[in-house]
């Protein structure tokens, strides 16, 4: 570990950060207007000006990724110092709230002196030890939630233990089931804007309620967890169960309307939607090591392996298996959206020689889109996905009659960029169908998009797009937009 000098402005913040419960891969902006809205930013912002500049022995910890150097500690005073220095960065609602700052503190703190670590590993036992367990500790779900982004790293759970110094496994078994639980109930595509600014604040709220209504009947919720990836399954139907804990969370979180003390009978309209048991006795808790229901293998793995963030299967350690369940029939997985663009359909015949490269392209996007291979081969992906894009909205043009006016326009081929420019200004007539226009115009309000993809294509030293990534940008409307055009009829 070393220092530099360098501006608060070219550091970012940590969207890995455990104390950020907010929704995958946020932007610079959201990550500031989350800071804003839950971290006292204001109140930072005047201590500093006060003083005059950072307090003494306020130190920022930063580490390189992906070309950038990232907050690893200290992302409240990186934010604070980005909006005194570049007012253009403060969001809405929030400008006439952040003073300006007169030469003498924008001299001090326009250069700041940073402790620098090669890699983020080197940071998370100290970052454990004073967050999970000290004098800065984390809220409860950012507890959970450092533990789950060590896992989804690959860490096994000897791993994180050696990392957090938590010795107590079983502990962090059972915090990465209730953190998936949690995760699973927030991602349910039911909540108003309303529900989702207060879920978006959960890091001020304790998940206790919501855990413990689980614990109350586990039986009556068919609930248990995949050994290997720590997330709930049930033997519940899946709009019955999705049902039930979008229930539940809305009496935990929202309404309020269950304590502690409650139990599942108590949450209103559950009743109406599963059959609430009476041998209450019999449920086994979250945090009960061991228990039969967690022992379920709904991965198609043998539970003696277990498959890193790389697509690859090693030995699980002893402390690591359970025993399966001799008595409870497998439960079936909930059902998850394809990987990626796994079994995309196109109706493009082998004789369309328009349609040849998309054809070609997506022959091989369907094999990379193999969870295990997506894994692996994310750089590999990106690109087809560019490839893909470009070749499926060019198509599009051609077959309405639409691309030989853009190329004129253009004087020869036109890019991508003025592709996506010219179908934005004629949407209602390139495509016709309204749900296909908001898909479009959804998938291509983030500017970023594209540009990320282009960047793993021309400036792969620089750019990585995640396996992660990939899945959002595809579930986003992106797949939907793609699979419209080679599946539409053109004759």
């Amino acid at each position: 570990m070393g220092t530099i000098d360098t501006s608060p402005l070219n550091v970012k913040l940590d969207a890995k950060n455990p104390r950020f419960i907010i929704p995958p891969n946020p932007s610079q902006e959201s990550l500031r207007l989350y800071l804003l809205e839950n971290e006292d930013i204001l109140g930072l912002a005047d201590r500093i000006i006060n003083y005059g500049g950072l307090m003494p022995g306020e130190r920022i910890v930063v580490t390189e990724e992906d070309g950038f150097f990232v907050a690893l500690e200290g992302n409240r005073r990186i934010c604070t110092l980005q909006l005194l220095l570049n007012p253009e960065l403060i969001p809405e609602g929030y400008k006439a709230k952040i003073p300006s700052i007169n030469q003498a503190v924008r001299a001090n703190i326009e250069s700041l002196q940073v402790d620098f670590v090669p890699f983020r590993d080197t940071t998370l036992s100290v970052l454990a030890t004073r967050h999970t367990d000290g004098p800065k500790e984390w809220a409860p779900v950012s507890k959970h939630k450092f533990f789950a982004n060590l896992f989804e790293a690959g860490k096994t759970i000897d791993e994180i233990s050696e990392i957090t110094l938590e010795k107590k496994k079983d502990k962090i078994r059972t915090q990465l089931q209730e953190y998936y639980l949690l995760q699973y109930a927030l991602e349910l595509p039911v909540w108003e804007e309303e529900q989702q600014a207060v879920f978006l604040n959960i890091g001020r709220i304790k998940p206790t309620t919501f855990i413990r209504l689980f614990n109350t009947d586990r039986v009556s919720l068919g609930l248990s967890f995949d050994p290997v990836t720590y997330r709930p399954v049930s033997t519940l139907p899946k709009d019955k169960f999705d049902k039930a804990v979008e229930l539940i969370a809305t009496a935990a979180f929202v309404t309020k309307t269950v304590t502690t003390r409650s139990e599942l009978h108590d949450v209103p309209g559950l009743s109406e939607i599963i059959k609430i048991g009476e041998k209450k006795s019999q449920t086994p808790s979250l945090s009960t090591p061991n228990t039969p229901t967690l022992g379920h293998n709904t991965s198609g793995q043998n539970n003696k392996t277990r498959q890193n963030t790389a697509g690859q299967t090693g030995p699980i350690p002893p402390q690591e298996q359970t025993p399966a369940d001799p008595i409870k029939p497998e439960p079936k997985p909930i059902a998850q959206l394809p990987s990626f663009f796994e079994n995309i359909n196109c109706t493009i015949p082998n004789t369309d020689l328009d349609g040849s490269g998309i054809l070609a392209i997506i022959k091989e996007v369907r094999d990379v889109s193999n969870p295990a291979y997506l894994a692996r081969f994310p750089v590999a992906a990106s690109m087809l996905l560019r490839g893909l894009l470009e070749q499926a909205l060019k198509y599009h043009l051609k077959k309405i009659n639409e691309y030989n006016k853009l190329k004129a326009k253009h004087n020869g081929d036109p890019s991508l960029n003025q592709i996506i420019t010219h179908i934005t200004n004629n949407l209602g007539t390139v495509f016709p169908d309204k749900t296909i226009q908001r898909t479009f115009s959804s998938v291509f309000s983030n500017v970023g998009l594209k540009d990320s993809l282009d960047l793993v294509v021309h400036h792969t030293n620089l750019v990585r797009i995640d396996s992660k990534l990939l899945e959002s940008i595809s579930k986003a409307g992106l797949r939907g937009l793609i699979e419209h055009v080679v599946t539409n009829n053109y004759a």
